[in-house]
């Protein structure tokens, strides 16, 4: 899987965070730049590219505002992204709420068409990671978010509708300063009611450079860590429950390790699959000698 940077930067200024700081303001590579990029990845061997950013939903928006759509957004880099050829698939690794627009959406509810040919042309892995901070509005209004837990929860909605199927991934903090039990709760359930598919919990940690070291009413370091294990809890559940949609079914898994009894890699989905050669359902003479980078279907 190969890793490549197309933006960096973020105005965004969350009470909780440095990245604004040590950052700077938005910024992206040029788009030229980044196909050549991903073209010498693929001829090296790589089959999954995962495009990285503080902000991938505003690519290249810094430049005069450009809207939605223009030659320099993130949409029309997938779409001639997935026109390269050898390129296995590409990942999003990370994407605000608000920058899930309807284009993308769009882009990437072909691969969820029963035509293979389609799926293959669009080649965009049907994974989002959203973050969400935190499931209440208050809490989110402290941290400076710029979304309520309805437009959230109406753009999730909206996605899965596209994608039934579709990974969403998220992240939380805990204990932010005046984060009650209640708003704790309010937290949980949301996150129990959007049921996704895997949970990265972090203890609030204020940085002394931003605003919310200057916060009051902070939350124990007691009370902190036990909502992180009751979520922790929460998220291996809300896992196992996701991955168990796909028992007895074909997927196309990019391999990262193998050895003579275990072959690992990784789903489209974003879960982590260890299988055996007898589990794979395509003609292994059709590959190189040497699995490791390819991509192959297996049975699950």
């Amino acid at each position: 899987r190969y890793f490549i940077k197309i933006q960096d930067g973020c105005e965004q200024f969350c009470s909780y965070c440095i990245i604004p700081y040590t950052r700077g303001k938005l910024r992206s590579r040029p788009m030229t730049e980044v196909m050549t990029e991903v073209q010498q990845a693929v001829k090296a061997g790589y089959r999954e590219v995962v495009l990285c950013g503080i902000h991938l939903g505003l690519y290249w928006q810094e430049e005069a505002k450009l809207p939605t759509g223009s030659l320099a957004s993130l949409v029309e880099l997938l779409k001639k992204l997935i026109k390269i050829k050898d390129l296995g698939r590409i990942r999003l690794s990370s994407i605000e709420v608000t920058e899930v627009s309807d284009e993308l959406i769009k882009l990437m509810a072909v691969t969820n068409l029963p035509s293979l040919k389609l799926r293959q042309a669009s080649k965009i892995c049907r994974h989002l990671h959203i973050p969400l901070q935190s499931g209440c509005n208050k809490i989110l209004k402290l941290m400076n978010r710029p979304y309520d837990v309805k437009y959230y929860k109406n753009k999730i909605k909206k996605i899965k509708k596209a994608m039934p199927d579709i990974a969403v991934t998220t992240d939380v903090i805990v204990g932010f300063p005046d984060e009650t039990e209640k708003n704790f709760k309010e937290t949980y359930n949301f996150i129990k009611e959007m049921r996704f598919s895997r949970l990265h919990v972090f203890p609030f940690s204020a940085h002394e450079k931003t605003q919310a070291v200057k916060m009051e009413r902070k939350v124990s370091e007691h009370e902190i860590k036990k909502r992180a294990n009751k979520l922790r809890k929460l998220g291996k559940k809300l896992e196992m429950d996701y991955r168990k949609k796909f028992n007895g079914k074909e997927l196309e898994v990019v391999v990262e390790s193998a050895s003579k009894d275990k072959i690992k890699g990784k789903a489209e989905y974003y879960f982590d699959v260890e299988f055996s050669v007898k589990q794979i359902t395509i003609d292994l003479t059709k590959i190189s000698a040497n699995i490791i980078g390819k991509i192959v279907k297996v049975k699950i």
